[in-house]
């Protein structure tokens, strides 16, 4: 989904962000969610990244819409633990805004166990996307 604000049309937008875009990995709920609203509602650009739950991705994008004061909100389906993902997501935001200026590496899994119970291949999501997904 692409939109864009009416503030951003009638450049109406005056927050101390206007004019910037960010993009915020694990964006579609918890703490990233609220830093993209946060970071909307100070005039910037705001592409709303998640893993694999777009409906909630979309409604962070409305919340963003409804508020008016950011400069454009995409949503943008990514794995970040995948570098070729990860590429997307930046050309994606670089094509739609025409610019990238803030990134907050948000996303990050858990797998509720203890290091010995875990299976290599969990230990390997964590890390991937955790670590080399920053």
């Amino acid at each position: 989904m692409i939109t864009e604000t009416a503030a951003k049309r009638e450049g109406t937008n005056k927050g101390a962000l206007a004019g910037k875009v960010a993009i915020v990995t694990g964006a579609s709920r918890g703490i990233g969610a609220a830093i993209a609203r946060l970071l909307a509602s100070e005039g910037s650009g705001v592409v709303v990244n998640y893993a694999s739950n777009a409906q909630r991705a979309e409604a962070v994008a409305e919340q963003i819409q409804a508020d008016g004061r950011s400069g454009g909100v995409l949503t943008v389906q990514a794995d970040i633990s995948d570098e070729g993902q990860t590429r997307d997501l930046v050309e994606k935001t670089v094509e739609h805004f025409g610019r990238l200026d803030i990134l907050v590496n948000n996303a990050g899994i858990t797998r509720d166990r203890t290091f010995r119970k875990m299976t290599p291949a969990e230990w390997l999501e964590v890390v991937d996307t955790n670590l080399n997904g920053v």
